[in-house]
């Protein structure tokens, strides 16, 4: 009977711990080629967190809501709650290919995290941070970076030469809060109770220029 009732206090226990974890996606649009949105969000207990982006193919995003494509290609830098750099993403070799281009340029970034705060900084390719700080800034400054990669706009360009829009998505899984630092709402999806035992995805270091030199 004690074991019994043992393993239902810990089921109880993890249930409660894991029904806290819910999907956010974060929308909007940039105004330059070099311009940076930063991501807040925080973990209540070791968890895999999966970062995504739905804007350069399209698709549908953590939330349930339907992203068109046609935005810029998209990066991310994550950082720990000391401001140190922990992870970068450029492409996500399973995320959709884009229409247009057939590209796999969206990022799609597994990693398993401590509890904490964290922030993601999403910018456009190449655009990376220039580490080991989210205060010693990133790569890029001309608003028109992407000028050199060919496209007839002059920003917003893809390296294949393709025109690209300005428009961003960003979807974060399996997390207790996200937040923008500026004032914007999320689209919040309620996870519920997740499976026990998924599988866990380590953190890899070093960025990833998968299909792009």
């Amino acid at each position: 009977m004690r074991s019994t009732l043992l393993g239902i206090l810990f089921i109880s226990s993890l249930s409660a711990s894991l029904a806290s974890a819910a999907n956010f996606s974060f929308q909007g649009s940039f105004t330059g080629d070099s311009d940076i949105q930063l991501v807040n969000f925080s973990l209540d207990a070791p968890t895999t967190v999966t970062i995504q982006t739905f804007s350069y193919a399209g698709g549908v995003n953590a939330v349930g809501s339907t992203i068109a494509g046609g935005g810029f290609d998209p990066l991310i830098s994550l950082y720990d709650g000391s401001g140190a750099l922990i992870n970068e993403n450029d492409d996500g070799p399973a995320s959709a290919p884009d229409r247009v281009t057939g590209q796999r340029y969206d990022v799609d970034l597994s990693s398993v995290l401590s509890a904490g705060t964290y922030t993601i900084a999403l910018g456009q390719y190449d655009n990376f941070g220039n580490g080991p700080t989210l205060s010693a800034g990133f790569a890029e400054t001309d608003p028109n970076f992407t000028a050199v990669f060919g496209c007839s706009n002059g920003q917003f360009c893809d390296i294949t030469g393709d025109n690209r829009s300005n428009a961003w998505e960003l979807s974060i899984s399996d997390v207790s809060t996200a937040t923008l630092p500026t004032a914007a709402v999320p689209e919040p999806g309620m996870l519920g109770l997740f499976t026990v035992g998924i599988s866990i995805l380590g953190v890899t270091g070093g960025r990833k220029l998968i299909g792009k030199r």
